[in-house]
């Protein structure tokens, strides 16, 4: 619990923290403020480590929900891998808006 808590915190403060440098430049994008504050050459990096980052969070979300419904389903581990990513996980992640 208290480990999750402090995560939070410190999340919370990174995303203030990118809110207020976005004020201060004029920025409407992490990238657009990085490229204002650090440098154009190397504002491929947010925007790089933000995509890997979402990417290996689908992954271990995946593979959360492959371990659960394969032992509910008593099926095997790459079937429902597959079977969960395909039907649940991408058209969720293809949906422009969640409302």
């Amino acid at each position: 619990g208290i480990l999750i808590t402090i995560i939070g915190i410190l999340s919370g403060y990174g995303f203030a923290l990118i809110g207020r440098v976005c004020a201060y430049t004029g920025a409407r994008s992490y990238r657009e403020a990085w490229s204002r504050t650090v440098g154009e050459n190397s504002s491929w990096i947010p925007a790089w480590s933000a995509t890997c980052k979402t990417f290996m969070a689908c992954l271990a979300y995946s593979m959360v929900l492959a371990d659960t419904f394969s032992s509910l389903l008593e099926t095997s581990r790459n079937g429902t891998l597959l079977s969960v990513t395909l039907l649940v996980l991408t058209p969720l992640c293809l949906m422009k808006d969640l409302k």
